[in-house]
């Protein structure tokens, strides 16, 4: 396992995360505003996929990086995704499986700013794959049940599915992860808890909601669900 950003030991400030943005900036904000956050003491996880499929990814990475240049990555904690991994493997020259997600609509987003989303590769490159923090450990898609923590590969991170949620294997942290919609869990776009993990991508992207929550305890004390725009371009189900 790799980029796993150490643990902070202050206790000060609430503990927030929100889920899988894709690119929808107008939902994000609106969370933003529901958590009403002071980052100068709370901690904000996002927990990737900023980019593709939804109409914005522009103007979320930028906002994105504007938090955390103004009150430190501390404060404001972005992990890869999936998505940036496969932008990042596309100009690599390592696969092209980001063409067939989505990605079009990030492509017109920065385009439209007359930019290019190379210009954020080096910090989509810096983005930690994990976070841990009061008995909670953020990561996008989950952890493999059969791997140590120390041993987790990036590729479980970004992309593990059915072998983590449907896991038996206790962790001494609560996981909260993105990358499967709740919708594949429950039938529904709201957040997931379930002994020993929080499910958080709500589907905003698919026409679902975008979360955002506040965590103590091991539970969600507080959610903050904006429903998908109408009318609006970009990828829908």
């Amino acid at each position: 396992m790799e980029k796993r950003q150490p643990s902070s030991e202050s206790r000060t400030g609430r503990l927030l995360a929100i889920g899988d943005i894709h690119g929808c900036y107008l939902e994000f904000c609106e969370v933003l505003d529901c958590l009403a956050p002071d980052l100068a003491q709370d901690h904000l996880v996002i927990l990737g996929d900023l980019i593709d499929r939804g109409p914005d990814s522009y103007e979320v990475v930028q906002k994105v990086r504007q938090l955390q240049v103004r009150y430190g990555p501390d404060h404001v904690i972005v992990l890869r995704g999936n998505h940036e991994q496969m932008a990042l493997e596309y100009f690599a020259g390592a696969g092209d499986w980001w063409n067939f997600n989505g990605n079009e609509f990030t492509r017109a987003s920065y385009e439209k700013h007359g930019a290019a989303i190379q210009s954020d590769l080096d910090y989509f490159a810096q983005l930690p794959l994990t976070y841990e923090k009061d008995g909670f450990f953020f990561v996008h898609a989950g952890l493999n049940p059969h791997k140590s923590l120390e041993k987790q590969e990036e590729s479980d991170l970004l992309w593990i599915r059915e072998a983590f949620y449907n896991s038996r294997k206790h962790w001494p942290f609560t996981v909260v992860f993105g990358h499967t919609p709740t919708y594949m869990l429950n039938r529904q776009n709201v957040p997931v808890s379930r002994p020993g993990w929080i499910a958080l991508d709500t589907g905003c992207v698919y026409g679902g909601s975008l979360t955002g929550i506040e965590l103590q305890n091991g539970v969600m004390v507080k959610i903050c669900s904006v429903k998908r725009k109408d009318g609006r371009n970009g990828f829908t189900d």
